[in-house]
């Protein structure tokens, strides 16, 4: 048994590190067992389905059009109103991925070719290497080593669909 000091400490440490675990809860498909631990009855489900629904964010140069690609997603019934592309070089380079910590807002993250350097990526080489470093990030995919051409682009985006990342719609 806690006393109410250690309790209290505990409770502020819980406070503390719960958007985290549930961020990644929810990212592994756990959450409805916090929900269900603590007696919430809003299911998860319905939750989840508005994460995989999120913006895809395109990070990278293109080797084909931002029109081909709004093509190719709505190919598999995604709005191209969900599609976040950054593709100029100098807004890669000045991308801040403090922006994507613990963010709701994005179901995946497409990477493509772009500048080691970025904004807020702490001591890792690149930008990419921060997001798959860490878990507060939305998952994320190198599109065709790294190089976004229409069938490597669709190639991502139907395995991102089929592993339930991203949900049509």
């Amino acid at each position: 048994m806690y006393d109410i000091d250690e309790l209290e400490d505990i409770s502020k440490q819980i406070y503390d590190a719960l958007p985290a675990a549930i961020q990644m809860l929810n990212r592994y498909g756990q959450l409805d067992s916090l929900l269900d631990l603590l007696g919430i009855n809003k299911s998860a489900t319905d939750y989840n389905k508005t994460i995989r629904k999120g913006k895809i964010l395109v990070l990278g140069q293109l080797d084909t059009s931002v029109e081909s690609i709004c093509k190719i997603g709505e190919k598999y019934k995604i709005s191209r109103k969900r599609f976040e592309i950054v593709s100029e070089y100098d807004d890669c380079a000045n991308f801040d991925y403090k922006n994507l910590q613990y963010s709701q807002k994005y179901c995946m993250i497409m990477f493509g070719p772009q500048p080691h350097k970025g904004k807020n990526i702490g001591d890792n080489s690149s930008g990419i290497a921060a997001v798959e470093k860490f878990d507060f990030y939305p998952p994320s995919i190198r599109v065709g080593h790294l190089k976004i051409t229409k069938s490597s682009f669709e190639a991502a985006l139907r395995q991102c669909i089929n592993e339930g990342y991203i949900e049509k719609g």
